[in-house]
Parts: C-alpha cells; sequence; structure tokens
C-alpha cells in the first residue's frame, strides 16, 4: 500500500566490520519505482536528483476572455534581448514578459523602431504610450523577485529553487554551494533565457549551461554543480611510459 516514486534515498559502501560513521556516500537521489524479480528479493529502481526538476518551468496561463487566454505567462531570466511579449489587454496595449517582479525593462520597439511605454516593472508588464502599428519586440532585464540574477550559474540557481513543481523545487540543502559560487567567478558572462512556450526546468538549465560549454550534474552526495571541462593550463611535458603503468 505505499508509494515507491519519488522518495529520497541514500546509498552508501562499507563493510560489516565498520563503524556506521566510517561508511562512505556514493549516491544520493530518488526512487522511481519497486518491483520484484522472485519471492525473495524486492529492487528499488533509482534516479538522480535532477529528475525532479523533469517538470515545466510553468503552466500559468493568461486566462480570461482574450485570444490568448490559452496561452502561458512568458518568463524571462537575465537579459534578453529582442523577446516577443505576450499581449495581455488589447485595449490598454498591455504586454507581459514575465510572470513576477522584473529588473527593468530596456526598450520596446514597434517594427523596430524605439517606442514609448509605461512600465509595470512589480508584475513584469509595459504598456505602450500609443497606437502599435507592428510587431513588438522587447529587450528586458528579467527575474528580480529576490534579487536580480544575469549570470549562468545564478540563473541557473534562481529556476531550480523557485520555478517547476513547488514540492520538487531544489532547497539550498540540494546545491553544492562552493562549487555554484566558483563557477559564477570562472564564467561571469551574462546571459539572458526567454520561455513563452512550455519547457521543462531539466531542459531549460541544460541549455543554459551549455552556452558556456557546462553541464549541470549531481554529486555523489546529492548536490547540484555546474561541470566544464576544460584544457589544463599549459606546463612542462612530462612522458608516461611503462614505469609509469600499473598494469
Amino acid at each position: 500500500d505505499m508509494t515507491w516514486d519519488n522518495r529520497a534515498i541514500n546509498i552508501f559502501i562499507g563493510d560489516v566490520s565498520w563503524d556506521r560513521g566510517d561508511f562512505r556516500a556514493i549516491f544520493s537521489g530518488i526512487t522511481s519505482s519497486l518491483s520484484s524479480k522472485d519471492d525473495g528479493s524486492i529492487n528499488i529502481q533509482v534516479k538522480d536528483k535532477l529528475q525532479r526538476l523533469n517538470a515545466p518551468i510553468t503552466e500559468d496561463k493568461l486566462g480570461g476572455l482574450s485570444s490568448n487566454q490559452d496561452k502561458l505567462i512568458p518568463c524571462c531570466f537575465g537579459e534578453a534581448v529582442n523577446v516577443t511579449p505576450l499581449l495581455t489587454d488589447v485595449a490598454t496595449h498591455e504586454y507581459q514578459v514575465h510572470n513576477s517582479q522584473i529588473e527593468q525593462i530596456i526598450e520596446v520597439r514597434d517594427n523596430g523602431v524605439p517606442v514609448s511605454i509605461t512600465a509595470d516593472l512589480p508584475n513584469g508588464k509595459f504598456t505602450l504610450d500609443s497606437q502599435p502599428y507592428g510587431v513588438i519586440t522587447a529587450s528586458v532585464q528579467g527575474d528580480n523577485q529576490t534579487a536580480y540574477k544575469g549570470t549562468v550559474a545564478s540563473v541557473i540557481e534562481r529556476i531550480v529553487t523557485g520555478y517547476g513543481k513547488a514540492t520538487e523545487q531544489f532547497q539550498a540543502a540540494d546545491i553544492d554551494a562552493a562549487s555554484i559560487a566558483q563557477f559564477d567567478i570562472d564564467n561571469p558572462q551574462t546571459i539572458g533565457y526567454y520561455c513563452s512556450s512550455r519547457v521543462n526546468v531539466l531542459t531549460a538549465i541544460q541549455f543554459i549551461a551549455g552556452s558556456v560549454g557546462a553541464s549541470v550534474v549531481m554529486s555523489r552526495e546529492g548536490k547540484m554543480r555546474l561541470l566544464k571541462i576544460e584544457l589544463p593550463a599549459s606546463g612542462t611535458p612530462v612522458e608516461i611510459g611503462e614505469n609509469q603503468m600499473r598494469d
């Protein structure tokens, strides 16, 4: 009668003669199912914590009676350029670029020509000051609900802790803070990510990490890290021969 999907599981390696404190963690993740191959055993299938993020960033639709009622409210992180905002009110020419507070609207264009607007930063919206003539685009510094974040590491951390399924969002204990902080120092490039259609958190963060040649991974202790494989610094070449080989 128990549900075994998505339960926390920690796996340790050790020996029956060891003290429990000497066992070493080799995996920290979640269960995916429980099965049995025979009457004397059970089989627990596991997956890493990243699968908790396999849910949409948002499923909030505009609603109301407009022609855009079934469209998702967009989400914007970092600095995104020339995005297509969601028209939320035809009568007032109101548009939305994010589902909560944003940092700023840098510029809005109508058919490529800059136009004046009235910004509503707390709600991620703006209103045109005049009748639109063509396609409306905007350059935006997005999410600022807690603080504005514009680098790869900071945007990924913001998404995994604030978006997706509420019960599966990462907490501080799920993140290798020192590793993320060092990655942020080593990769200070500013980025922008604009989501106006259904996309999973896991897909989004891997795409963002990939923009600088990195991947989102989980450590053995079940903490999120950003891993970037790079060539080592130049040094003195060392010849490796049979004397350096064990087998």
